[in-house]
């Protein structure tokens, strides 16, 4: 299963990874745990705020998490 979205703050990351949660679990398990989360930034994002977002994940049990690129060239 897959869930894409477009959060621009921190309180729509955590409605949205609870929304995710929840309909892996109706699928089977849905802990954080077993959840795979894909995070790209712009260029705009500093690191200290990327940062930010991959600590508060792992605080809340992800601890899947990759990161995507984009060839720039």
């Amino acid at each position: 299963m897959t869930v894409k979205g477009e959060v621009k703050d921190r309180e729509a990351l955590k409605l949205f990874l609870r929304q995710a949660a929840d309909q892996k679990r109706e699928g089977g398990p849905g802990s954080p745990s077993a959840v795979f989360v894909l995070i790209r930034a712009d260029r705009g994002v500093k690191y200290s705020q990327f940062m930010d977002v991959v600590n508060q994940l792992q605080y809340d049990g992800y601890y899947k998490i990759g990161l995507i690129s984009e060839d720039l060239g």
